[in-house]
């Protein structure tokens, strides 16, 4: 049987459920499908944000004692997916999503935030905030955890579109914040074409973007060129693409490979960054490819592409130019010539044929000839009237560039219509602007000449029918339909193919000498060694296709020359792009950014580069367009900004198996609504045996039914094989001497702190930039080194971590420093948890004060950062300034301070249960289960039963009563019949009760008191109390304020929880109305007592008050205004009357001492003498 608990949902009962089990020793898995703890997330929907934020500031104790309980694990961002096994032993699958930022590192420091670029879309008709993609959970500092988290909605429809992987709205995103640098960096990740992509994508990212539902798609493809042209990377900043084990470049090239175009220096680049060199052979006179001889210039100009290439080459790579594979070189020489890996990556340049007569007619020439010779300067003859046969882009390339050598005319004559051209529709308004001519539903027949010389076209008009392999309609030819078009240059541009003559029909590498057959994961084809990119490999296509086959090329080729699997984790299934419902958002109209451009008339006489990208104001403008679909966008700048390395991109959702012994579910409706998601093989949860226990929220008291919980699963892992149960101890009147037990105070061999001067140590935390970047923290340790008694000042990154805790002690055990002052976010040296923490606060004390107690060193907290840093962020002279002054009165207040004694008293393993009604039953049989002697007094057969006297419960009321007296009798508690309760003195673990017994007195020592309300202690019938007596004394204070004689508990949460500490109350007299919430009430009470009597010694507060008699007048103010009745007047000699306070009632607040008249009260850590000293150091 496991001794652990479950418990689901973090709303304020299942918080306090797991407080008082962890409380009572029990480990307890808290899980919260949240980033943070979430106590109030069941709101009303007329609750205000005012509202709703007092209420978090209310709970936050509750909710940064569980954060910070040693008993319980905290799951965020978790959901139960299965639960298997039977109460006592239930087997718990649980799925975490990641929340991509380590937790046990981050310092909620804020650096990443300011990064980020991102700014989520906010919710239409909700609330107009909008925060970063790296945030804080929905509280902020206040967040618990406060760990920031990254939110990850999926992968942007940009991105999934795109067939390099490129992180498209990673890097608009950057550019929407003016970071050109990082945005090239992020693209120079993925590809090497940068400057080239920018202007002859064919971008189909733009085609998927979510703004083209809204208005029009992102122009991300000139923000692209944008960056490219007017930014330098910043590639050594970034994470580096290569794997851990990466190779060493090695003094031979160990990978050959044919052709110097886009797919081939992909290749190459690729392979450079992974740590293997190779050597690029290229036929023609330059490299590059297509896009260096199939371009023109007024697209492509040649210093672009060439700035490209030579980012590539700069990575150590060998280009050999006018190279060609073939007979003088071949395949087999290269492989005798010792490279282990051939890539072939030739390109589509030999050109389609139409297959008409008239081709060989001179005047005939293909779109690869006529622009290849103008890119290599080659001399060509071009007549007046050009007609161009094709619609992709080598014919509108063709024809543009016709219409800058002063033709006559230029006329394009396309087969299809202009929805089924493949050319860019930009492009073809271009061309039209420049004057280029179309013919749409037209093929020729024949070409027509004289004398070997083109004369004309011989054309036939088409239909369209139905859809091809392509996905376009079929053209048909008309009949009867032909004419004639004069020309006297024919440019034939109907498609390329790869020229593969140099592999002499190998058909163990070709289909059909038409492409290279490859495994299109891999892009090895069937011969070891061998892999192929590009056009070759595949139908002509986009140069972004070409260059993902590079990528991916050099992928297997590294794993192929590490002896690794090829295919192993890889895979063509496309990802599924995030979708946004814009219904859901609020997305504002805003017009696309027109793209500057030469006019038509300038651009018709030369060739210079028509399209003239953004400036940087405008793609800023349009980079903001951007809907950030993803959330995160990965640009990484996260990854850049965290000094402690906390970021995790890469993290992966985690399966957790649990094993408890029982499991409560939170009273939020929502979460018990997903109990129902489940997989509990058939297990009946509503079934109250089964171990599952639904809290049933109470706006009465919305805490009882959680503390009832506990006791439920408390009394379910109690049934499991334990020690023997603990008696009660009977004390004797007169012996006094035993009632006490042993006070300890702190622990044992600490040292003590000699009279002579302190020496103390100083130390600032810069809070990775949250301060340092306002407050000139060098500037302030330097100031600090000069203060009197500052042995040592330094400064510290982060005060909250565990290695800077460390460092600090180090120092301070080295230099003997026996004060010392962090200035840092945490305001007091308390162990006291209260709404204005945070968990990094409550983790920077914890790592100093709790873990250094045998050091006995006085430690003085300063807030820098929210006193200082961030109220004064836009006056760095005024924060430093007054960061000096703060830590000056720091200095002066712990110079006049000593160690906080901590003192401790043993508990009583037993309890006293006064009243007999069924919320006592119910208590005394949960905790005398649980092992705790327990005593029942007033406990006959009519307890209680004037609260259930109507007629639709009296029946209900019997059963239970008879239900609970069986189980009274089997859980082994002590029934005193004929008992009443006479006096109780003492306080919280160590009471001494007195009761009569049959005309006999007994006195018992007990830890915890439950009282039932139902048995009449307040003078009704069936009162457990000695007939005609008064209400002890002691236990008015319990439910009695001041002079008002109402019976009244702990304000509004705490029903269950008197005034007065270790007594609890039950019962319906306090506001049950039924049989079920009396019994509720009698667990929850039972609950409160275990953790007290669990324990085992109860820690006197620090704070504690000291009153000094010579100086008391006994005014009784103090008394007054004393909410928890620890102060009371005392009579020392007769008719003189001096305050006292009792240590186990004080709460340390400092109420009295603030009100008290004569100055006659003082409080530990805060004197007198340390206020005027903070004082005066301020003023000085």
């Amino acid at each position: 049987m496991s001794r652990g608990a479950l418990v689901i949902g973090s709303d304020i009962q299942g918080v306090q459920t797991a407080l008082d089990l962890a409380d009572c020793g029990i480990k307890v898995t808290l899980i919260e499908q949240s980033p943070c703890l979430q106590a109030n997330n069941a709101k009303s929907p007329g609750e205000s944000r005012l509202g709703n934020h007092i209420e978090s500031l209310r709970l936050m104790p509750k909710l940064l004692k569980a954060a910070n309980h040693p008993n319980i694990n905290i799951l965020t961002n978790a959901s139960v997916e299965k639960v298997r096994g039977t109460k006592g032993d239930f087997q718990v699958t649980v799925v975490q999503q990641p929340r991509y930022i380590n937790a046990g590192i981050c310092t909620s420091c804020g650096r990443c935030e300011l990064e980020c670029p991102v700014n989520v879309i906010p919710l239409a008709g909700g609330t107009p905030d909008r925060h970063k993609a790296i945030h804080r959970p929905d509280h902020g500092l206040k967040s618990i955890p406060s760990t920031y988290i990254i939110e990850k909605r999926g992968v942007p429809p940009c991105t999934a579109a795109c067939p390099a992987g490129i992180n498209v709205q990673g890097y608009i995103s950057l550019i929407s914040k003016g970071k050109f640098a990082e945005a090239l960096d992020l693209i120079t990740e993925a590809v090497a074409f940068p400057r080239v992509l920018g202007r002859v994508c064919t971008h189909p990212c733009e085609e998927a973007c979510t703004r083209c539902k809204v208005d029009q798609a992102v122009s991300i493809c000139t923000l692209k060129r944008f960056v490219a042209d007017n930014s330098s990377p910043r590639s050594s900043l970034r994470r580096t693409q290569a794997s851990g084990n990466a190779l060493e470049p090695t003094s031979r090239p160990r990978v050959a490979i044919i052709g110097a175009g886009p797919a081939g220096l992909t290749t190459a680049r690729d392979l450079a960054r992974l740590g293997h060199r190779s050597t690029v052979f290229e036929a023609l006179p330059i490299p590059g490819g297509m896009i260096s001889v199939g371009m023109p210039r007024f697209r492509l100009p040649r210093e672009v592409r060439q700035a490209d290439i030579e980012d590539i080459i700069r990575l150590g790579i060998e280009i050999r130019t006018s190279t060609p594979i073939g007979k003088e070189l071949t395949l087999d020489d290269l492989k005798r010539q010792g490279y282990e890996a051939i890539v072939i990556a030739v390109g589509t340049h030999r050109n389609q044929r139409l297959g008409i007569p008239g081709e060989g007619l001179a005047g005939v020439i293909n779109s690869i000839t006529f622009l290849q010779a103008f890119n290599l300067k080659q001399p060509i003859t071009v007549g007046h009237k050009v007609v161009v046969i094709g619609g992709g882009y080598s014919a509108i390339d063709s024809a543009r560039t016709a219409i800058r050598l002063h033709c006559e005319r230029v006329l394009i004559l396309y087969r299809r219509s202009l929805e089924e051209m493949p050319a860019n529709p930009e492009e073809v308004v271009e061309a039209q602007e420049e004057g280029v001519d179309f013919k749409y539903l037209v093929a020729p027949i024949r070409i027509i000449g004289q004398e070997g010389k083109v004369v004309g076209v011989e054309c036939i008009r088409m239909g369209l029918g139905e859809p091809d392999r392509s996905g376009r309609r079929r053209p048909i030819p008309i009949e009867g339909s032909d004419f004639f078009v004069e020309a006297d240059t024919v440019v034939v541009a109907v498609g390329q193919r790869p020229d593969l003559s140099f592999l002499r029909g190998d058909t163990t590498l070709t289909e059909g000498g038409k492409h290279i057959i490859v495994n299109p994961l891999t892009m090895a084809t069937k011969v070891p060694g061998i892999f192929a990119a590009g056009d070759a490999a595949r139908p002509s296509a986009p140069l972004i296709n070409a260059i993902a086959d590079g990528r991916r090329t050099a992928v297997s080729i590294d794993r192929f020359l590490r002896g690794e699997d090829l295919q192993e984790r890889r895979s063509l299934d496309k990802v599924v792009p995030i979708e946004v419902n814009l219904d859901e958002v609020d997305v504002p109209l805003i017009e696309r950014q027109p793209i500057p451009c030469l006019l038509h008339e300038y651009r018709v006489g030369n060739f210079e580069e028509v399209c003239l990208g953004f400036t940087a104001e405008v793609a800023v403008k349009e980079a903001k367009r951007c809907l950030s679909c993803a959330g995160c966008g990965e640009c990484l700048e996260c990854e850049l900004a965290c000094e402690l390395e906390a970021i995790e991109h890469d993290a992966i959702p985690k399966q957790i198996e649990i094993e408890v012994g029982a499991i409560a579910i939170g009273g939020n409706p929502d979460i018990q609504q997903n109990v129902q998601m489940w997989d509990t093989e058939g297990m009946d949860l509503a079934d109250r045996r089964s171990g599952i226990y639904l809290i049933q929220a109470s706006p009465e008291a919305p805490l009882s039914p959680a503390s009832a919980v506990a006791s439920k699963i408390m009394v379910d892992l109690a049934k499991c094989p334990q020690s023997e149960k603990e008696h009660y101890r009977v004390i004797e009147e007169t012996n006094e001497t035993d009632v006490l037990p042993q006070i300890c105070n702190g622990a044992k061999g600490q040292r003590a702190l000699s009279s002579s001067e302190p020496r103390v140590g100083i130390f600032v935390c810069a809070c990775g930039g949250s301060i340092s970047e306002v407050i000139d923290v060098p500037s302030v340790v330097e100031y600090c080194r000069e203060l009197d008694s500052t042995i040592l000042s330094e400064q510290v990154g982060y005060a909250c971590t565990d290695e800077t805790a460390e460092e600090i002690k180090d120092l301070a055990r080295q230099h003997d420093i026996t004060h010392i002052v962090l200035a840092a976010c945490s305001c007091c040296n308390l162990g006291q948890i209260c709404f204005s923490c945070s968990d990094r606060r409550l983790q920077c004390k914890s790592n100093l004060v709790d873990s250094n107690q045998q050091d006995n060193i006085c430690y003085e907290f300063v807030n820098i950062r929210e006193h200082c840093a961030w109220v004064h962020n836009s006056r760095p002279e005024a924060a430093t300034a007054k960061a000096k002054s703060l830590i000056r009165a720091g200095l002066a207040r712990a110079k006049e301070s000593q160690p906080l004694a901590k003192r401790k008293h043993n508990v009583e393993r037993s309890v006293l249960v006064v009243g007999g009604g069924l919320s006592g039953m119910q208590a005394a049989t949960d905790l005398a289960v649980q092992g705790f002697q327990t005593i029942l007094i007033g406990h006959d057969e009519r307890s209680g039963e004037n609260r259930f006297a109507y007629h639709s419960l009296s029946e209900q009321f019997r059963s239970a009563r008879h239900h609970l007296k069986g189980e009274l009798t089997r859980s082994g508690a002590t029934v005193l019949n004929g008992t009443n309760l006479i006096n109780v003195d003492g306080t919280a673990g160590r009471y001494q009760v007195s009761v009569t017994q049959n005309g006999k007195s007994r006195r018992f020592a007990v830890g915890a008191i439950v009282i039932d309300m139902s048995s009449g202690l307040d003078g009704r019938e069936n009162s457990s109390v000695a007939p005609d007596a008064e209400l002890p004394s002691l236990l008015v204070k319990a439910f009695r304020s001041g002079k008002n004689r109402q019976m009244v508990g702990q304000p509004v949460l705490e029903t269950v929880v008197s005034r007065l500490p270790g007594v609890f109350l039950c019962g319906t007299g306090q506001g049950a109305v039924d049989v079920a919430e009396a019994l509720v009430q009698g667990s929850a009470a039972a609950s409160k007592a275990s953790v007290l009597l669990s324990k085992g010694t109860i820690d006197i507060k620090q704070t504690l008050v000291t009153v000094d008699h010579q100086r008391c007048r006994g005014c009784a103010t103090c008394e007054s205004v004393c909410q928890f009745g620890a102060i009371m007047l005392t009579e020392k000699i007769p008719g003189v009357y001096r305050a006292e306070v009792d240590e186990g009632l004080c709460q340390g607040c400092g109420i009295c001492v603030a009100r008290c008249p004569s100055g006659a009260l003082s409080q530990s850590g805060y004197s007198d003498s340390q206020l005027i000293a903070s004082l005066e150091a301020i003023l000085a």
